[in-house]
């Protein structure tokens, strides 16, 4: 599990990598609207990352359907 962070510690200079930790732990200690205001560029950088993982995930399951 990663370290726990406030919103107000989040800023442009946020990696993805600590985006989608503070996401996907709910560590970010603010409402989601409250989130787009603090750091729209890394909210936008996780939505193009998950985007790009989706679509490797149905090409992985493609693979599998096709061996199978």
């Amino acid at each position: 599990m990663t370290t726990p962070y406030k919103a107000k510690d989040l800023s442009y200079g946020t990696t993805v990598n600590r985006a989608v930790d503070a996401i996907t732990y709910g560590e970010l200690g603010a409402k989601p609207s409250e989130f787009v205001k603090i750091c729209p560029k890394a909210l936008l950088e996780v939505h193009h990352t998950l985007i790009s993982l989706e679509r490797k995930l149905s090409q992985i399951k493609e693979v599998c359907n096709a061996k199978s």
